[in-house]
């Protein structure tokens, strides 16, 4: 099972309270607490630890590339055909650096004059690796059926990008993780206090120990694992 969106406030409410972080009725202190600037850290912070940014698709969006090649800069196209000075290219395969599950359009040649040409998926192009969504990952680069030569910027791909249209259980629970802890040093002051002990001979002070330090501890011990199954291989 997956869910269709990252976990919300109500939700992160319900977890804190299970984990006997706050009461069944919330206090007055406890209702002011930044859920959802928690959930936002937590999606951002778990997107730059897997490399899928985003990680949930919504709406397709359009993304520019230079065309693939091994080096930038005057490269010759096929015999007898010179693309210009600022012409770079000579590689099929194309890295989105993102995910994608499919793809809407698929253009080269775009100028500033031309809007250039779309291309035929399974005829033009095709998405890779092969057999990614077998395994429940995304695409991650398009081999074109022949080299691509043009200038920087000239290759479009639209499409809803992102690792996929769901969220995994597994790492919805590790956001949803990330997201109490983000709420548990505030959680922490307001049981517990802050300064324990202030001696002004010696100039010292005294904090209390973290009461919650074991529980986030447990929930970092648990989502390693979890991020190391979705973190994006960069191969290029």
């Amino acid at each position: 099972m997956s869910k269709t969106a990252y976990p919300y406030a109500a939700e992160l409410g319900a977890f804190l309270y299970s984990s006997g972080l706050i009461s069944a009725a919330p206090t007055a202190q406890q209702s002011q607490l930044f859920f959802d600037e928690a959930i936002n850290a937590a999606v951002a912070e778990w997107e730059r630890e897997t490399g899928w940014v985003p990680f949930l698709s919504g709406a397709s969006q359009t993304r520019t590339y230079d065309p693939p090649g091994p080096s930038p800069g005057n490269v010759q196209g096929p015999v007898g055909v010179f693309y210009g000075v600022n012409s770079v290219g000579g590689s099929r395969k194309l890295f989105l650096n993102a995910g994608v599950r499919s793809v809407t359009t698929v253009k080269v040649g775009v100028t500033l004059t031309s809007a250039g040409t779309a291309l035929t998926q399974n005829q033009d192009f095709w998405l890779r690796p092969q057999n990614a969504t077998n395994y429940d990952r995304p695409f991650t680069y398009i081999e074109f059926g022949y080299p691509q030569y043009g200038s920087p910027q000239s290759i479009t791909v639209t499409a809803p990008f992102g690792f996929g249209s769901t969220v995994p259980d597994d790492a919805w629970l590790a956001i949803m993780k990330k997201s109490a802890k983000h709420l548990v040093p505030m959680l922490q002051t307001a049981q517990f206090g802050g300064l324990l002990k202030w001696a002004d001979a010696d100039a010292s002070e005294q904090y209390r120990e973290k009461p919650f330090q074991s529980l986030i501890n447990s929930w970092d011990a648990q989502n390693a694992p979890v991020i190391g199954r979705y973190q994006r291989k960069v191969f290029a």
